[in-house]
């Protein structure tokens, strides 16, 4: 038989009573009656206590396996959260960048060089909890899309009075006229201008005309086989826009809506550009391509060109509010690279059919402003809402904005939105080209199965027991380690904290803290004027 392991406890138990007892029998030790029964209580107690000290010397090494047996190896994962130790050695309290949150009661602060990404779904608070408290931290240059105004309402005198910057309002539906002033004018059509009359700049202009045209006629994720006309229209578009450029230097989307509505002045202008060698012959190609559709007797075919263009030009007629807004440029994004400013562009939500086309060039003209003037100061896109618009270069973009001394913040409802508006090889680059990610949830159950495996997953040790065949067989237990995510899809769902990736840093869970329980920031914002008069009011949470 196998032998049996000695019960260390009932051993312990046992030398504490007789322990007790010699202890309570001292008195005694020297009275003749009772000293052989003291005697023999000392005696047992010694023995109990080298039989304890024995079978716990051997029982030693079995304790020490146990410990070592109940700790994992990690050889399913090692996931876990950020302890505030790595968070004060990555310098993540130091008030520098943007507020992510509150990590067991000390601000997170992060910074980007070049993309960051925001996710969070209508209602959650993105606005108040990171979009304002960032336009109250970063006192550097901005460009904001600003789809209701609300940001430039609360902050713009803030950044103009305190930060001590020229604000611009592009605000072509004029909304909070009476706190914003008047709008600013931009032609996205300027940069063609310039191109001509700057003769340095003439080989820009042919490329720049192109962006503009596939910025308004852009390629949807299935092209079909309208991509032929989409083609089409384009040539068109750029043909009108170079047109205007080269013999006005007033080229306007107006002017080109006017331009291609009347066939009979569109016509009059092909046969002019066709014996025009400006721009090397380029003027002359585009016009006898064009006129070679007439001429064959493809007249149906250039009237479908032409449709497709006018489509997308329409929002820009005279009866309408981006008539005036586009009709020429009271500043030019490259000041930014010189002056201290921010640009808040402003739509209609009630219009935003026409407005999306519309942020989308003046974003793509920025951009292009930007990366001719990469020398000066850095200058950071606020993009929210950006499944609202389409900014075609933007996924494009995430991979270079640091050479051209740019940043992003990337602003969603939701990921599958993303893919939705960009395709989902632009999500792929959405993810790998943002170096913070802050989460304030999602309700997509797909996103949340990314956000699951992205956190990635810890080992823990599961207990399997071998019942054997029969009542009369021993049960025997086997210890392994299985691997167990983070947060499980569901539990993503029910967060309440916000996860946020950090470069190469453990993921942190924050506590979100918005403006309004921030001093002073609770102070600088003025209130939102979709809710009156009154400011936003919390209990305050961070002294700054």
């Amino acid at each position: 038989m196998p032998r049996q392991k000695p019960n260390l406890f009932a051993q312990a138990f046992l030398l504490g009573g007789f322990t007790y007892a010699s202890l309570w029998l001292q008195p005694y030790q020297y009275h003749p009656d009772y000293l052989l029964f003291i005697w023999f209580i000392w005696g047992l107690t010694g023995l109990l206590a080298l039989s304890f000290i024995f079978n716990l010397l051997g029982t030693l090494p079995n304790i020490v396996r146990q410990l070592i047996s109940k700790k994992t190896k990690g050889l399913k994962g090692t996931a876990a959260w950020i302890t505030k130790t790595a968070a004060r050695k990555a310098k993540l309290f130091k008030r520098k960048g943007y507020l992510a949150g509150k990590l067991l009661g000390e601000a997170v602060w992060v910074t980007i060089e070049s993309c960051g990404l925001v996710l969070a779904p209508a209602g959650s608070g993105k606005t108040r909890d990171f979009v304002i408290p960032a336009l109250f931290a970063d006192r550097g240059n901005m460009i904001v899309a600003d789809l209701k105004g609300t940001l430039a309402a609360i902050t713009a005198r803030i950044r103009r009075c305190k930060f001590k910057q020229k604000t611009f309002f592009l605000n072509p539906a004029n909304r909070f006229r009476k706190f914003l002033g008047k709008s600013a004018r931009f032609n996205p059509l300027q940069l063609l201008n310039e191109n001509w009359t700057n003769e340095s700049r003439r080989m820009f202009l042919m490329s720049d005309a192109r962006m503009l045209a596939l910025q308004l006629l852009q390629e949807p994720k299935d092209p079909g086989q309208n991509e032929f006309f989409r083609k089409g229209s384009r040539k068109l578009l750029v043909f009108a826009f170079v047109y205007l450029a080269v013999t006005t230097s007033k080229a306007t989307l107006s002017a080109a809506l006017n331009l291609l509505s009347d066939m009979n002045q569109l016509t009059n202008a092909l046969y002019k550009s066709a014996s025009d060698d400006r721009l090397n012959g380029e003027l002359i190609r585009m016009a006898n391509d064009l006129l070679g559709k007439i001429q064959d007797g493809r007249q149906e075919q250039l009237e479908s060109f032409r449709e497709g263009a006018l489509q997308v030009l329409e929002p820009y007629s005279a009866s309408g509010v981006l008539a005036d807004a586009t009709s020429s440029s009271d500043f030019k994004f490259s000041d930014l690279r010189k002056i201290k400013g921010t640009v808040y562009i402003i739509c209609d939500p009630t219009q935003m059919a026409a407005f999306a086309g519309w942020l989308g060039l003046v974003m793509e003209s920025a951009k292009t402003e930007l990366i001719r003037e990469a020398n000066g100061k850095p200058v950071t896109f606020m993009i929210d809402e950006a499944t609202n618009f389409k900014f075609a270069s933007l996924p494009a973009l995430l991979t270079s904005a640091r050479e051209f001394n740019m940043r992003l913040w990337v602003i969603v409802q939701e990921l599958e939105q993303w893919a939705h508006v960009y395709g989902r090889e632009a999500l792929d680059t959405l993810m790998s080209q943002t170096e913070v990610k802050i989460i304030h949830g999602s309700r997509s159950f797909k996103t949340c199965q990314l956000i699951s495996n992205m956190l990635g997953e810890y080992s823990v040790q599961q207990t399997n027991y071998n019942k054997g065949k029969s009542i009369f067989d021993p049960v025997n237990r086997n210890v392994s380690e299985v691997g167990r995510k983070l947060l499980t899809p569901d539990e993503v769902q029910k967060f309440k904290k916000a996860i946020v990736f950090v470069r190469d840093l453990p993921p942190m869970a924050l506590q979100r803290i918005g403006y309004h329980q921030i001093f002073p920031w609770v102070l600088w914002a003025d209130p939102n004027p979709l809710f009156g008069k009154g400011r936003y009011w919390g209990w305050p949470k961070l002294w700054l």
